[in-house]
């Protein structure tokens, strides 16, 4: 799940729902959106 424009998700959304689910997921998938 990333946040890519048009896939349904904005930017702004994705991480309000990034504060609501657990830091380790999180945080990898912070760094997953970064990688790729």
């Amino acid at each position: 799940m990333k946040a890519h424009n048009g896939s349904g998700w904005s930017y702004e959304s994705f991480q309000e729902w990034k504060l609501c689910i657990e830091p380790e997921w999180s945080y990898w998938v912070a760094t997953t959106k970064y990688l790729n």
